[in-house]
């Protein structure tokens, strides 16, 4: 029985200390977290966006609190990359805030902030539909990063700005395009095998009222 209880005593003695290590650490990594984003603050207000967004991701990294995301996605509009901001704005919606967060009145406005520039952001964003014509195998690039061929054809979300399309057909290699677009635009590249010379042929569509 008295080893029983001293056990119960070291059992609950350490449970108490790995609590406070626990509660000393959370605090250590929202100190850092705060430091981050008051240096970030600073960046931006300078007009250093990347550098800005870079501390406010790593601040985010410690402590994922709405304002440090709300920010964050800030900076991306900034830069002009929507698609990142967007999807950061829409995980800030979805992030849990109750009584246990630190500031749970200004992580909730912080939330409505990131409802209605998400709203913004969907309205710029610009349309791009690429495809492939004259052959049977194919492989599509954009940007360099490879179009699954299930997606192809597909009108995808992408950022404002220049854009580089590049395409094999039959493992014979089609001259690359560039492509601009501007905030809502929706635009068709189609890469065609042509008998004696290759080419990309661009389309535009109106926008959207």
């Amino acid at each position: 029985m008295r080893l029983l209880a001293v056990y119960a005593t070291l059992l609950a003695s350490t449970l108490v200390l790995t609590n406070a290590e626990q509660a000393k650490a959370q605090d250590s990594a929202v100190d850092r977290a705060r430091a981050l984003g008051q240096k970030a603050g600073t960046e931006f207000e300078q007009g250093h966006w990347e550098e800005a967004r870079s501390l406010y991701h790593q601040a985010r990294d410690l402590y994922p609190a709405p304002t440090l995301g709300v920010r964050e996605a800030r900076c991306l509009v900034k830069l002009g990359r929507l698609v990142e901001a967007k999807l950061i704005y829409e995980r800030v919606e979805a992030l849990p805030v109750d009584a246990a967060n630190a500031d749970p009145a200004t992580f909730k406005r912080a939330q409505a902030e990131a409802k209605q520039e998400l709203t913004a952001v969907e309205q710029r964003l610009p349309y791009l539909t690429v495809r492939a014509e004259g052959g049977a195998r194919v492989a599509l690039t954009l940007d360099g990063v490879a179009i699954p061929n299930a997606t192809i054809g597909m009108e995808r979300q992408i950022d404002p700005g220049l854009h580089s399309v590049a395409c094999t057909i039959d493992d014979k290699p089609i001259e690359p395009i560039a492509v601009t677009l501007a905030d809502s635009d929706h635009r068709s590249v189609v890469a065609k095998l042509a008998t004696a010379t290759t080419a990309l042929a661009t389309t535009s569509q109106p926008s959207p009222a």
